[in-house]
């Protein structure tokens, strides 16, 4: 069990001012026994030249540039590849911690009947600096059928086997994949663990899909919980999504009118 494979998918386009900050902070963890599989959709802003320096990295498995219908299927064309015993994605803007896979590693190691593992997220700012805690909540699995969106992705590490019950990533959506995907953990019983060790830091910037388009997000979560739910319980979550939604609006007014 201490030899635990963690495979990352990395989904790329155009984030050529952050993605050598992402790719760095995998390759340097202290836990070695990784995998990265990157899957670029065509990127023409140069990153495509700076994957070029990562070619020859043995631990990376797989970069693949080629055209794609977003980010769905870029992380079902990484997915494919993965090998290891625990799996998650890293957005080609965010960063882990440092330590973060000796940390997973460890949790899953002493308990080995834990499906998903979620630690804290810190939201970070263009230049990494330090925003906010992530709002998550610690929920247990009966709770997803009364809550929008509760823990960050990047920060969520789950078993190889959990994935692969479940069928993977619905390529129905575009935007709450994780989401749906927690989503489905939760209903087929899957045991979650929850840190409060950090594990990894979200960015927030003007051209971040979260930002520029978070009506997309808001209605593919509405769509997920009221394909996914008790018909019955909808009315409460839209209640707990108003609430998220307001509080989402307010906080990107407060970022917008910050100077980092």
């Amino acid at each position: 069990m201490s030899s635990l494979k963690i495979s990352v998918v990395m989904p790329s386009y155009n984030q050529a001012e952050f993605i050598e900050e992402s790719i760095d902070s995998i390759l340097s963890q202290s836990y070695k026994n990784f995998e990265l599989i990157i899957v670029d959709g065509l990127s023409t802003d140069g990153t495509i030249e700076i994957l070029k320096k990562y070619e020859n990295n043995e631990h990376i498995k797989k970069i693949i540039v080629e055209k794609d219908k977003g980010q769905t299927d870029a992380l079902d064309k990484g997915f494919r590849y993965c090998s290891g015993d625990i799996f998650t994605w890293l957005n080609s803007d965010d960063t882990y911690a440092p330590g973060a896979f000796q940390q997973v590693v460890d949790i899953f190691t002493s308990n080995p009947d834990v499906d998903l593992l979620n630690g804290e997220l810190n939201v970070i700012n263009e230049k990494s600096g330090f925003i906010s805690k992530w709002p998550r909540k610690k929920i247990s699995n009966k709770s997803w059928l009364h809550y929008p969106q509760t823990i960050g992705q990047p920060s969520t590490f789950f078993t190889a086997k959990l994935f692969k019950k479940v069928g993977g990533i619905n390529p129905k959506y575009n935007y709450a994949m994780d989401y749906d995907l927690f989503f489905r953990f939760a209903l087929s019983n899957a045991r979650f663990f929850f840190t409060d060790e950090t594990l990894a830091n979200f960015r927030v910037h003007s051209h971040s899909k979260t930002m520029a388009l978070p009506y997309k997000f808001w209605k593919e979560e509405i769509s997920v919980f009221y394909t996914l739910s008790n018909k019955k319980l909808f009315s409460g979550f839209y209640y707990w999504k108003l609430r998220g939604i307001i509080g989402t609006i307010v906080r990107e007014k407060i970022l917008n009118s910050r100077k980092f």
